[in-house]
């Protein structure tokens, strides 16, 4: 997988500009990218963020031994301070296919603790509340966001992918909440472990 990082524009140095860039990527069935999208950021910031978006190679997915198209969110992070750029978190893909990805549902890594998403939701405390996308609002979306997120050991998110989503606002919404979500560290033998779980986030129309 090919990744080049976004330059520091020096438009956005000189105004000492900053902050979070969301993309929405599409690649094709050799992993080549085919359109990058700006979700979130700053117009400038953003420019920079899709000339590099558009030379990433993505490793193809490959569903009962066909290659499918694939849509992932990248997330980057510019830092006044220090003129850097890195990843804000890794954001998660979804493929193109009928097949619903919750079925996959792959192996946690050696190290790694799986754990229901009720026992997750127990041991929130804290971070931001989704908010109910306006053009989800108009065009009578609802429904629940599914997000596989791993949980680091001092209880912050360090990974989510889309499992399901009823639209691409909804989960970006999911996402920019989930991401400031705050865990209890989760202790097993006296000493806090990683752990992947699902979480749901849900979106009903108040009028219903």
């Amino acid at each position: 997988m090919t990744k080049p990082m976004p330059s520091y524009p020096q438009e956005a140095l000189d105004k000492e500009m900053g902050g979070d860039v969301i993309l929405s990527v599409e690649y094709s069935t050799d992993g080549s990218v085919t359109d990058v999208q700006r979700i979130v950021g700053d117009p400038v910031l953003a420019k920079a963020s899709m000339e590099a978006a558009s030379n990433w190679k993505f490793l193809p997915i490959v569903d009962k031994g066909q290659k499918s198209r694939g849509v992932s969110y990248l997330g980057f992070r510019f830092l006044v301070k220090d003129h850097s750029v890195g990843s804000s978190f890794p954001f998660g893909k979804w493929q193109e296919t009928p097949r619903d990805s919750a079925t996959a549902d792959p192996k946690a890594r050696p190290g790694r603790v799986r754990i229901s998403s009720g026992v997750a939701a127990g041991n929130k405390i804290g971070g931001s509340n989704p908010r109910y996308p306006e053009s989800a609002k108009d065009n009578l979306v609802e429904g629940e966001v599914d997000l596989r997120a791993v949980i680091d050991k001092q209880g912050g998110i360090s990974l989510l992918e889309i499992v399901k989503t009823p639209s691409q606002d909804l989960a970006i919404s999911a996402i920019e909440a989930v991401k400031t979500w705050r865990y209890k560290p989760y202790i097993l033998n006296g000493e806090p472990v990683e752990v992947e779980t699902v979480i749901v986030v849900r979106y009903t129309l108040s009028f219903r």
